[in-house]
């Protein structure tokens, strides 16, 4: 499992970013002249793009498992992309992160409470080795929110917020649409710049890395969750 980020294929080199091993590679290539056409030949019109599709698939799947999944991956790939490509605001990787914690600690949660009895012996492999380092960071932030002063209820409003900005999320933009009151803003910028006095980016925290293998959990996320193993790294055809 590498919980990737697959950055569309554009002007900017595609990356790609994991849990389990936290990988930056620049793949370029055919992305780097649009179709990968032999450049002597004709001219011909421009392809047609396809539409972009926006939001995180599966978090509101009727399956708790897989919405907890996608919560949980799909939390992680924003605030990935957001630590390795907004460089020159890193202030607002940071408040992405906290502004996703709450959700990431409660997916990570329900992912423990609702795992399946035929991935037993991945479940440490997984939740432990994989997922626990950015859980932990995640807990840390819910713990700088709670330390400015955030109450239950704000917690829930940020939570709010946070799913919609997933539902909504463009992923051929390294930022998403997060829409809070002056106060929870205030709040979560707080939290963020003491996250960032005591903590390694995301993209740099070698807490992240692994290499464990999780090859059930892999195949069943792509038979049985929305987002067919693509917010495991893996392949989605169709």
């Amino acid at each position: 499992m590498v919980v990737g980020v697959g950055w569309p294929c554009h002007d900017e080199p595609v990356r790609r970013l994991g849990a389990r091993a936290i990988v930056v590679g620049l793949v370029v290539g055919a992305c780097s002249g649009g179709s990968g056409a032999d450049p002597a030949a004709p001219a011909g019109p421009e392809p047609t793009r396809p539409p972009v599709v926006t939001g995180v698939p599966g978090i509101a799947a009727s399956n708790s498992f897989c919405a907890a999944w996608s919560r949980f991956a799909g939390s992680f790939q924003v605030v990935a992309v957001a630590s390795a490509f907004l460089t020159e605001q890193p202030d607002r990787a940071w408040e992405l992160e906290v502004a996703a914690a709450d959700t990431v600690a409660a997916a990570h949660t329900a992912l423990a409470g609702e795992w399946p009895g035929e991935l037993a012996d991945e479940r440490s492999a997984v939740l432990d080795d994989t997922l626990g380092a950015y859980a932990a960071r995640a807990d840390a932030a819910v713990g700088h929110l709670r330390a400015a002063g955030a109450t239950d209820t704000q917690l829930a409003a940020l939570a709010e917020a946070w799913l919609q900005a997933l539902a909504t999320r463009n992923p051929e933009q390294p930022d998403v649409a997060l829409v809070l009151d002056d106060q929870l803003a205030a709040l979560v910028r707080t939290a963020a710049n003491q996250m960032a006095a005591g903590a390694a980016p995301l993209v740099a925290d070698p807490a992240l890395v692994s290499d464990a293998a999780t090859p059930l959990t892999d195949a069943y996320l792509a038979a049985t969750c929305p987002d067919e193993g693509l917010l495991a790294g893996g392949e989605v055809s169709g």
